[in-house]
């Protein structure tokens, strides 16, 4: 056992479960981190790129190593996915709980803290990546601190061919975090999709909602607040668009607090509703920022407002029309 990550990563987890002293989660998170870091396989790592496919792209492990440092999203996603196991614990009486982790990166960041909580009798990981790199290092990181007990498999494959190759199994939990702000760039909608098939009738998919909607911010006008226009979209395990490649099409109507004359630039929010009371809220994580898509809107330019763009396309790829 590395006995400075292991306290690395006991001091992040008090941090996420028992404190809400934002600079303490920082700084706890960036120490883990550091140690995280020191005991990978950085050579590995840093050789592998970004992997490009037809429902979002596939972020390199080193991107996905940094994720860990979106405080709230880091915070936020592990209590969700450790509620979501006292859930499952609770109504499968002693039976354990397993969890598909897709996406895990290098560091199977959202497992790590989870595992000092439970029994590795109670809960089983099973760790999906597409990229070699970040399944040879979460393997050795676990090994590292001791922890493969909690550990079933580490599986490195594209989440959207594991269903089909696994048509067998089935898991209490399935968490991905696989997104950036307006369900843009990374596939998150077409692995939601994909692999709520793999839950028990009674499973968990963490997230539990992603909304996105949309807002209208007056130009050149500070601290006007942005008007809604409403949810364009939810994504959930029930939601079933086309098939690996969801088409968002939606309308909104340009409500009447809109003033004739001034210019609106209109722009993408994203919540997400991890699990319970776990919700990263607007403007809260990297995730969750406001996206601009079209700037110079009038409200004389019509009455509704229609957007498209393929989920996990790009922001050259969303198509804004007033009519």
């Amino acid at each position: 056992m590395n006995k400075s990550l292991d306290f690395h990563l006991q001091n992040s987890t008090y941090a996420i479960f028992h404190s809400n002293d934002s600079r303490y989660q920082d700084l706890s998170l960036n120490m883990l981190y550091e140690e995280l870091n020191a005991a990978s396989l950085n050579d590995v790592i840093e050789d592998c790129d970004d992997t490009e496919t037809p429902y979002g792209t596939c972020i390199s492990p080193w991107d996905a190593a940094n994720c860990l440092l979106d405080t709230a999203r880091t915070v936020k996603f592990v209590r969700g996915l450790a509620a979501a196991i006292r859930k499952k614990r609770k109504k499968q009486s002693g039976k354990k709980v397993s969890i598909l982790y897709a996406g895990c990166g290098p560091f199977a960041t959202l497992a790590l803290p989870v595992t000092a909580l439970f029994n590795p009798n109670q809960i089983g990981f099973t760790v999906l990546d597409i990229h070699e790199a970040s399944i040879k290092n979460a393997q050795r990181i676990v090994e590292i601190m001791n922890i493969s007990a909690y550990f079933d498999d580490f599986v490195c494959q594209n989440a959207l061919d594991y269903p089909s190759a696994n048509q067998d199994k089935k898991f209490d939990i399935i968490i991905t975090e696989t997104m950036t702000a307006g369900l843009l760039n990374e596939p998150q909608a077409a692995i939601t999709t994909a692999l709520s098939d793999m839950l028990e009738p009674d499973g968990i998919f963490v997230p539990e909602q992603i909304i996105i909607g949309v807002k209208l911010k007056a130009e050149k006008i500070l601290n006007q607040p942005a008007i809604p226009l409403g949810t364009i979209f939810l994504l959930t395990k029930d939601t079933k668009p086309d098939k690996y490649i969801p088409l968002l099409k939606a309308n909104t109507k340009t409500p009447p607090t809109a003033e004739d004359g001034l210019e609106y630039g209109i722009m993408l929010t994203t919540q997400i509703k991890i699990f319970g009371p776990h919700i990263l809220q607007e403007g809260e994580s990297a995730i969750t920022m406001h996206v601009p898509i079209k700037k110079t809107y009038k409200k004389e330019d019509g009455s509704q407002i229609r957007i498209a763009y393929p989920l996990g396309g790009g922001i050259n790829e969303v198509r804004v029309k007033a009519f």
